[in-house]
């Protein structure tokens, strides 16, 4: 996500309780791009909560933008990415996308 082509965006990463080196890495990659990269560390989740849906919904909390892009980490994504979603929403008028 770091190469994106489209200008305006920010990259909220989430860790979620991770037992591993995932904080630091993402600590790292805030280090080295903090006008690009905000960390959250979440510590617990509430019972009423479902995993994924916490954490989205924390990172949803974090954004200063109008259109949310939520992916998964370990996936890859062309330079385009940004770009091709934001200009289908609009040419299409949609209110959400998604891809499978």
């Amino acid at each position: 996500m770091l190469s994106q082509c489209y200008e305006n965006y920010e990259i909220i990463t989430i860790n979620d309780c991770s037992s591993d080196n995932t904080g630091k890495i993402l600590y790292e990659y805030h280090k080295n791009n903090p006008k690009l990269i905000v960390v959250v560390d979440l510590k617990s989740k509430p019972d009423e909560w479902t995993g994924k849906n916490w954490v989205c919904y924390q990172g949803y909390l974090k954004t200063t933008g109008d259109i949310l892009l939520f992916i998964d980490a370990g996936t890859i994504h062309a330079p385009d990415t940004i770009h091709v979603a934001i200009r289908c929403l609009l040419q299409e008028r949609l209110d959400a996308l998604t891809h499978t």
